[in-house]
């Protein structure tokens, strides 16, 4: 026979066990996760700014895209449409945000006015667009299209092009005025520098301390034709892997250097480079300064997992005595 007495305890039991998960740190943050924002170009179909949280008017269209990162929670997304997005300033993603497009040939980021993507804190992700970047100042010349100041970024199918006023398209940069810490961890999967007037994919570092980085990896990445409509500086190479920072954990994987002004894949003399491995990349009709010979022949770099990185011989280093100019 039932007691029911029970009944009414076993229900509120049953109760409590329901909503507890509805009201627990796990659930909000997976609701936190799932916060999406979309902005639709000035240029985008009509159903697009229909539905979009933010629509710009073709103008200044990186307050937009801010505005839209800023009201995200942690762990969010903002979404572009397909389109152009005319931005004339600077676009920061808050940490743990990602910034989305609809492929880089749908979706296009036209940077002037010292305009660019600043990723300045940790996990942020970018994928899905086109970036262009020209006439810039000599305030912000040292710095790239797409800059990386803070650990744990993705950078994720994008392909970019800038101009020779400005030092790199993709710059992974440690600046200990903007992020003390170690730079690492660190991805590239699927991005493109192409048709530039400067460095296709460029490590650096600033300062006297903390230089090295750590855990950078390349994946299906490409700089095409690096140096070739203009040349930041006379040695404009597609990936620079070491310039005035050290570097330990580097990936390079089924990556390709074509017709760069100077060498394909590059690692400059005084850094200390360790544990680097470049896997079937191809560096092709690299070296096509003028002031130089000619063309080097193909050249496919084989990995190694020694404390060096491998150095075929379009991964070349240059002599310290000839070494450019390379911070503010």
């Amino acid at each position: 026979m039932t007691d029911r007495r029970k009944i009414p305890r076993l229900v509120a039991l049953l109760l409590v066990c329901c909503l507890i998960p509805a009201f627990s740190p796990v659930s909000a943050a997976g609701s936190a996760t799932e916060a999406t924002l979309t902005v639709a170009a000035s240029d985008s179909t009509e159903l697009s700014k229909t539905q979009a949280d933010y629509v710009c008017d073709g103008v200044d269209d990186h307050a937009e895209i801010q505005a839209a990162l800023a009201a995200l929670p942690e762990g969010g997304k903002v979404v572009l449409s397909n389109g152009t997005f005319n931005c004339a300033g600077v676009i920061a993603p808050a940490g743990g945000t990602t910034l989305s497009g609809q492929g880089s040939d749908a979706t296009n980021l036209v940077f002037t006015g010292d305009g660019r993507i600043s990723v300045d804190r940790e996990y942020v992700t970018l994928d899905g667009f086109h970036v262009k970047g020209s006439g810039y100042s000599s305030n912000v010349k040292w710095l790239g299209v797409l800059t990386v100041r803070a650990s744990h970024a993705k950078v994720h199918n994008i392909t970019g092009t800038a101009d020779a006023s400005i030092q790199a398209v993709y710059l992974l940069i440690h600046d200990p005025t903007v992020y003390a810490p170690t730079l690492q961890d660190v991805e590239f999967v699927n991005c493109k520098a192409v048709d530039t007037g400067t460095y296709g994919f460029l490590h650096n570092a600033w300062g006297t301390t903390n230089k090295v980085i750590r855990d950078v990896r390349y994946e299906n990445c490409a700089a095409i034709n690096c140096g070739k409509y203009g040349a930041f500086n006379p040695w404009i190479t597609g990936f620079d892997f070491a310039e005035l920072n050290d570097m330990d954990g580097l990936r390079v994987t089924n990556c390709l250097a074509e017709g760069t002004l100077e060498s394909g894949f590059h690692f400059e003399f005084d850094p200390k480079v360790t544990n680097a491995v470049l896997e079937n990349c191809v560096s092709k009709t690299t070296g096509r300064n003028p002031s130089r010979p000619g063309p080097t022949t193909p050249t496919t770099c084989r990995p190694t997992t020694s404390g060096a990185a491998t150095m075929p011989r379009t991964v070349t280093r240059r002599s310290s005595t000839a070494r450019r100019k390379a911070t503010p």
